[in-house]
């Protein structure tokens, strides 16, 4: 009796292990606390730009969930046949700037002589990079700023170019915003939903694990606050 109950005790103790685009992590560390309280389970968080994670799984990375900051990466693993779960939409993020000056005219500051440098992340690998492309594309100063553009592996690296002020304007996920405000209260500038869409963030469960900590995630009332608090829009 001694023996199965050591083996089940074991079994309860392996942490649910979440794949999370950076853009994530400050919610996710809450989400964790709770989860870890009400279910006894720990959790680990593992970070990075969406791509590098993508790139990871495809290569056998053990993970229960992933989180990716849109749907095209949970899209790419479940076409390749990757064992798991249908991916499915869990909360809507958005694209935010943040600037050394407030911002009356973002077109006229980026093309100004005042604005030497523009952070983001690498739009090959994570979604806000993508989407500050996209952003500069829609205002036609993409090819004008090239020399400007100064580019993190991620999000979490575009955020230390915010709190450190090393660069003129950085663009970030809503999501990080709450934290980063802590430290750098201005200034941040939404972008109009008109002008830019908000961006679906996806859940791929790899496994039972996976889909039972995305129905917690998705249905736990404190989680749903947690989600409002970060900027985070419902899916439904």
């Amino acid at each position: 009796m001694s023996f199965f109950f050591l083996v089940s005790t074991t079994a309860l103790s392996q942490p649910v292990r979440v794949a999370a685009a950076s853009s994530m992590a400050d919610f996710l560390a809450e989400v964790k606390t709770i989860y870890e309280s009400k279910k006894g389970i720990p959790v680990e968080i593992i970070t990075n730009s969406s791509g590098a994670l993508t790139n990871q799984i495809m290569n056998g990375a053990p993970y229960d969930l992933f989180l990716s900051a849109n749907t095209k990466y949970t899209q790419q693993l479940h076409h390749r046949n990757i064992r798991s779960f249908p991916p499915s939409t869990f909360a809507y993020n958005q694209l935010v700037i943040w600037s050394k000056t407030p911002l009356t005219d973002p077109q006229h500051y980026i093309l100004s002589s005042e604005c030497h440098t523009i952070g983001l992340a690498q739009p090959e690998l994570a979604p806000f990079g993508a989407l500050a492309i996209q952003y500069l594309d829609s205002l036609e100063v993409t090819s004008l700023v090239q020399e400007k553009l100064v580019f993190g592996n991620n999000i979490s690296i575009t955020n230390q170019f915010i709190y450190t002020q090393n660069v003129d304007l950085a663009f970030t996920s809503k999501s990080s915003v709450l934290k980063l405000q802590s430290q750098v209260a201005c200034c941040w500038t939404d972008i109009p939903t008109a002008l830019l869409p908000v961006i679906p963030q996806s859940a791929l469960p790899l496994n039972q694990t996976g889909q039972s900590f995305l129905l917690f995630l998705t249905t736990d009332p404190d989680t749903a606050n947690i989600l409002a608090k970060y900027g985070y829009l419902p899916a439904h």
